[in-house]
């Protein structure tokens, strides 16, 4: 059955993707595998499957997940020799997963950047398959395959099954919830945060406000933070490039308004 037999409507390529990696802490992560599938509007189907050495040591928890040692990937290319293959694949397309918008995305994002490459958020919209099932069938990608597909989730933990799975998923709620939207952008919409104005969810608008969604300055406006803070942020936080945009503007419109004060 095709992606449009099942209601789901490509008016852009769209990559679903899964990493494999390091360690669960963003920061500290590092990409082990990493397994696309890139879906375009006339239905034809682009994959994506890479074995990346990290250039860190894998911990045993992370190998007791995905089944990757350091001696699988001794032979293979550091990111930075696939960096640029994998930004063309992923370059100007929305993106899709399972549970992407609080991992995947920043972990892939902070690679890219540690090379030079910027991944684009700006107007891209994210399919999070975690996020729908979450809002109507609280349980983790091994089930959501189990109920939404009728099948099993053979291979879980590899990138490029997992990928598929969580391609698989979503066909399968759009078949099951007859109510949800078919287009990614109107997706992303309905799976976003409430008052969510980048990707990641980091900043929030309240009462007309752009406000932290965590940390010390939760809830506080960006323009009474001090500036050394927000700083401090840019460089330690792992923003997506559309969050530090907003934060960069806050600052140079607060610079401005000052000068000419």
């Amino acid at each position: 059955m095709s992606d449009d037999d099942r209601g789901f409507h490509v008016t852009k390529p769209i990559v679903f993707f899964d990493l494999e990696t390091t360690h669960v802490d963003v920061d500290k992560a590092r990409i082990v595998e990493l397994g696309a599938i890139k879906i375009f509007p006339s239905g034809k189907r682009k994959k994506l499957e890479l074995r990346i050495r990290p250039g860190i040591p894998i911990p045993a928890e992370s190998t007791e997940v995905h089944g990757i040692k350091d001696s699988d990937v001794v032979n293979c290319p550091l990111f930075e020799a696939v960096a640029q293959q994998v930004y063309d694949f992923f370059n100007g397309c929305d993106l899709g997963g399972f549970n992407i918008i609080r991992y995947d995305i920043l972990v892939l994002s902070a690679a890219l950047k540690r090379v030079g490459l910027t991944l684009d958020l700006v107007g891209i919209s994210v399919i999070d398959t975690c996020k729908i099932y979450h809002m109507r069938e609280p349980r983790d990608l091994s089930a959501a395959v189990a109920m939404y597909t009728g099948g099993f989730h053979l291979g879980a933990h590899s990138a490029m099954a997992d990928a598929q799975a969580a391609l698989q998923v979503l066909l399968g709620q759009l078949e099951m919830y007859s109510d949800l939207p078919t287009q990614a952008d109107q997706l992303f919409a309905y799976t976003r945060d409430s008052g969510a104005v980048d990707v990641g969810g980091k900043i929030s608008q309240v009462d007309g406000e752009l406000t932290f969604t965590w940390g010390k300055h939760r809830g506080e406006p960006l323009w009474s933070l001090p500036t050394h803070y927000l700083e401090w942020a840019l460089v330690n936080i792992p923003f997506g490039n559309d969050a530090a945009a907003i934060i960069r503007d806050v600052m140079a419109r607060r610079d401005t308004r000052r000068n000419i004060q």
